[in-house]
């Protein structure tokens, strides 16, 4: 067979098995139909079948077996028909994993949070460098530096890249260790230069931050929103 051939052939739907089935199963019922109708033979020996057949299933013990077996075909039946068209209705649900090795584990007010939760879709994986800077984030956005610094010092395992220098300037500049967070926004410049526009946004947060919740250091607000303009000019076009 040519190759263009194999390839314009279509294939065959999923569901062509169930059809032959069918379509089988119908010409079966038809030819004994049909026997049935023109053969009087063959509707004696029907009938006399059928009434043997009725004499054993009706008789003590057969009788309550069969119509069990019955019920539990129907039940089947019914549930078959309610899988195929509502789905088998698993569903995942986020449990701690206590054999897990290696790294450090979630804290408890997220684990806690997520455990039981039923979700009827699998999940994404969950990043856990983004889930533990949100929990520090989350403290800044409350005005709570203190607890923000504490929390960004316990966790361990946050990667080396631009996003936690920037959030570690942030936690710096809200405690106002304001010499250390703008050595480390340069260094963080210096080393991630395609990444001064994110840089300079990081300063003009925490110089909003410091209007929002120390109103009286507006003067290191102005400091952090020139150094916002600084590197905002430093960001190349396109």
């Amino acid at each position: 067979m040519p190759p263009e051939t194999a390839l314009s052939e279509p294939s065959a739907p999923k569901a062509s098995h169930q059809h032959l089935w069918v379509i089988a199963a119908g010409i079966g019922v038809g030819a004994l139909a049909a026997v049935l109708v023109f053969s009087e033979a063959a509707r004696e020996v029907a009938f006399t079948t059928m009434r043997s057949l009725f004499g054993i299933v009706t008789t003590p013990f057969l009788l309550e077996s069969t119509v069990a077996l019955l019920a539990l075909f129907i039940v089947l039946a019914i549930n078959k028909h309610r899988l195929d068209k509502e789905g088998d209705g698993w569903v995942y649900m986020m449990v701690p994993d206590p054999e897990e090795k290696g790294g450090t584990p979630l804290p408890k007010a997220i684990t806690q949070r997520l455990q039981g939760t039923v979700l009827k879709d699998k999940p994404e994986p969950l990043d856990e460098a983004l889930a533990e800077r949100s929990m520090v984030e989350g403290y800044l956005e409350l005005g709570m530096a203190v607890e923000a610094r504490r929390e960004f010092q316990a966790q361990q395992d946050l990667p080396d890249d631009v996003a936690t220098s920037a959030l570690r300037v942030r936690v710096l500049a809200s405690n106002l260790d304001t010499v250390q967070a703008r050595e480390l926004l340069a260094a963080t410049a210096a080393r991630f230069a395609n990444q001064t526009a994110l840089l300079s946004a990081t300063a003009r947060e925490q110089a909003d931050w410091l209007r929002k919740h120390l109103p009286a250091h507006e003067d290191l607000a102005r400091l952090w929103h020139a150094e916002a303009e600084a590197l905002a000019a430093k960001v190349q076009p396109g």
